[in-house]
């Protein structure tokens, strides 16, 4: 498990600084006619998407090889090995590392070849096979060496003296950390730079030499001032707690611990790195007396290290196990297959009956627009029939209106006429009068 970080280390570096963008390679891959650039866009569209299912990439393999594709069937068998070495299933891991390997030989390609070499050392180490990682973590450093991936051989060189570490045989760990930190130098990686100070600060931590563990560390952390992955950050914090604490200074260490509790809780880490948190804070509350609260944090970590350090070395067992988590993983995927085509039908069939439905509602809405647009030139046609009938009825009743008028205006002047002609009564009776009395 020591080499669990090293080892991510190494996928976050294998991955390329540009960020793919997982629709527009899944649109271009449905309009790709090319089998070779589907494959290609395929495994990209696996890895950056974080895609882990065997059955996955045992299709991209498959059809790598039926048009001999060398180089999607090594990436394919490549990704498929990550992909088994995170879920522990090493028999499985160390199959398609293998395989990897044989098709980067074929085409040779030192790249694959050299990345292929120094995963199966790394999972040769994993299972406790120390001389057979050894032997593959060798040649990756000669092939390192002689190719264009020399930047590779510093981390290599790290893992050699892990090794060396893990036997106890700290003179020999100790030179392959510091052959690896002069490579790191010369490359000018200060990643590696950090990681090479703080291998050698955790060696001599292990030796009681505080002082010189504490140098290098504090030399790892300032190396790190402009470096983004922050998981291997917690790492260096934890060991710088662990060493004030030893100094007796206690502060000094629980401000250390709790920048890694932040940045844990910030990345979300929650394996070593935690586990070591919970450890130091057992040991800080311990030596406050807080006896309480110093169990509670050891229960969580002793619970952490038991699901992290799971010591089993029968092999055949682990194989077992591995075969059988692969077959059930792959029954589980081929029924999940299954329900996805079921879906997929499904939902072809819903999205067909909602074409029929809508394509018979807007036949309805067209006849109906054609209905009410032949009423409408209906009404229209009414409506200037109606119009040219009141327009008659008007010019009609003025016509009469104004015979009315010319009919009143004659009578009006006949009654005016007849006044004049006919004399008052009263006036006659007038004159007659004046008549009798001249008599």
């Amino acid at each position: 498990m020591r080499f669990l970080f090293i080892y991510f280390l190494f996928l976050a570096q294998l991955a390329v600084a540009q960020v793919f963008d997982i629709d527009s390679l899944k649109r271009v891959l449905k309009s790709e006619q090319s089998p070779t650039k589907k494959i290609k866009i395929r495994s990209l569209i696996g890895e950056y998407g974080g895609i882990e299912r065997a059955t996955y990439w045992d299709s991209i393999i498959k059809d790598a090889k039926q048009i001999e594709y060398l180089y999607g069937v090594t990436y394919g068998s490549f990704m498929q090995s990550l992909n088994f070495t995170k879920k522990g299933q090493y028999d499985k891991a160390v199959e398609f590392a293998e395989q990897s390997l044989f098709f980067s030989q074929k085409y040779i390609d030192s790249v694959w070849m050299g990345y292929s070499i120094e995963h199966l050392g790394t999972l040769n180490s994993f299972i406790n096979e120390k001389q057979t990682a050894l032997k593959y973590y060798n040649d990756a450093v000669k092939l390192y060496d002689s190719k264009k991936l020399s930047w590779r051989k510093g981390y290599v060189i790290i893992k050699l003296g892990e090794i060396h570490e893990l036997d106890s045989n700290y003179v020999d760990g100790n030179e392959k950390y510091q052959e690896a930190l002069q490579c790191f130098m010369s490359a000018k990686d200060s990643s590696g730079i950090s990681i090479a100070y703080y291998k050698i600060g955790k060696l001599f931590k292990i030796q009681h030499q505080l002082d010189t563990s504490l140098h290098y560390l504090l030399k790892a952390l300032d190396s790190r001032k402009n470096i983004s992955d922050e998981y291997y950050l917690c790492f260096i914090l934890n060991d710088l707690a662990f060493v004030y604490l030893d100094l007796g200074k206690k502060e000094i260490a629980y401000d250390y611990i709790l920048k890694s509790q932040k940045e844990s809780d910030r990345i979300g880490e929650k394996g070593l790195a935690f586990r070591d948190i919970n450890y130091f804070l057992f040991r800080y509350y311990k030596s406050k007396k807080d006896y309480e609260l110093a169990l509670q944090y050891k229960e969580v970590a002793d619970s952490l290290d038991k699901v992290l350090y799971n010591n089993s070395n029968d092999k055949a067992i682990l194989r077992q196990q591995a075969k059988y988590i692969y077959d059930k993983e792959k029954e589980l995927d081929e029924i999940e297959n299954s329900k996805l085509i079921a879906i997929e039908r499904e939902e072809k069939e819903k999205q067909q009956l909602v074409i029929y439905g809508t394509g018979f509602v807007l036949l309805l809405v067209l006849v109906f627009s054609v209905f009410l647009y032949n009423r409408f030139k209906v009404t229209q046609k009414q409506k200037k029939i109606i119009e040219a009938k009141e327009k008659e009825t008007q010019l009609q009743k003025h016509l009469i209106e104004e015979k009315h008028k010319e009919i009143t205006d004659s009578i009006h002047y006949a009654q005016r006429i007849q006044r004049a002609l006919i004399t008052p009564e009263k006036y006659i009776d007038k004159q007659l009068n004046k008549l009798n009395k001249n008599s």
